[in-house]
């Protein structure tokens, strides 16, 4: 990444924790034009490697789990797992984005719609970074509970961070906000599930070899 695009993107990054923690120059601090909103889909390539590694330490935490307690796992050819949930993660999140742009035209604050594009785009990025290598560091240590307390951590972080991207850079009331984030949840769960049924149909369960 050229030293211009690495230094704009730690300047978009630390606006947007500012922005979160309500300081009161976060505004001048966000580059609030098209560049800046452009420059904030960056959050994607730099935020999929994240996602992967977080998704290869949760299935070894599932995999480690007693048999009648494991979730099912769909055992796909080598790399359509990966490509299938890349796939999932880009459009769930254009998606939420996409329902983000109808709910601000709704709403009529459209006019803050920048700065939330901003903040939800690189606040993906600021809550994977950390959970995946918290989960990665419990499967290192052989604490594979630990990985699905990583993973609820960042649900809980993910939520937090959006409300206050939400209602700091949006200006909504909180329960316009609370309406939003649910219906988003929905969203990203509804993708889940119609992938994971047509995905079911074409592969075979894993079954993990006996030891």
């Amino acid at each position: 990444m050229p030293h211009s695009v690495s230094h704009s993107v730690r300047t978009d990054i630390s606006a947007v924790l500012a922005m979160i923690s309500a300081k009161e120059n976060w505004r001048a601090r966000m580059d609030l034009s098209a560049d800046g909103v452009f420059r904030s889909f960056l959050a994607i390539p730099l935020s999929l490697p994240f996602f992967l590694l977080f998704d290869k330490a949760l299935v070894r935490a599932i995999l480690a789990m007693p048999a009648e307690q494991r979730p099912e796992l769909i055992d796909t050819p080598f790399l359509v797992g990966e490509l299938i949930q890349l796939t999932i993660i880009i459009m769930v999140w254009l998606g939420s984005l996409w329902i983000l742009a109808l709910f601000a035209k709704r709403l009529h604050w459209d006019k803050h719609i920048a700065p939330v594009i901003i903040g939800f785009n690189w606040s993906v990025l600021i809550v994977q970074l950390p959970v995946s290598f918290l989960a990665v560091a419990m499967v290192s240590l052989d604490k594979l509970q630990g990985v699905v307390t990583a993973a609820f951590l960042g649900f809980v972080l993910k939520v937090f961070i959006r409300f206050r991207v939400l209602h700091i850079g949006g200006a909504i009331k909180t329960g316009n906000v609370l309406m939003m984030l649910i219906f988003l949840e929905l969203f990203a769960v509804a993708i889940q599930l119609v992938f994971s049924g047509l995905l079911s149909s074409i592969f075979p369960s894993y079954e993990p070899a006996s030891s």
